[in-house]
């Protein structure tokens, strides 16, 4: 066997030099429990909540140009045969549903 990285600090340099994303952000959250504590109090836990900027997070999909040729941004009607009756829903935009949302309110 012929690993790519010799030892696991050298995949851990390799996988920080890829390009970054949208930023993380943290944020503590005190969560109140069911179980009581010896008081007769409710029980609290801080948990860590881990999050991205949804409306980063997509202007970054939209503007990356690795989705150029990909992204479709209306509905599509594909068809297996010539005539155009067997039609084939293999993507979420060769279904009815997105012609549907195309002419509700």
């Amino acid at each position: 066997m012929d690993p790519s990285f010799g030892n696991k600090d050298m995949l851990i340099e390799t996988i920080d030099e890829l390009p970054r994303g949208v930023k993380w952000s943290y944020r503590p959250i005190n969560l109140n429990g069911d179980m009581l504590d010896d008081n007769g109090k409710p029980m609290m836990e801080q948990l860590e909540l881990w999050y991205r900027d949804p409306v980063e997070v997509v202007r970054e999909l939209l503007g990356n140009p690795i989705f150029q040729q990909v992204m479709r941004y209306a509905p599509e009607r594909v068809f297996c045969d010539s005539e155009g009756t067997d039609g084939v829903v293999n993507e979420m935009w060769t279904a009815a549903w997105w012609w549907e949302m195309q002419v509700s309110e």
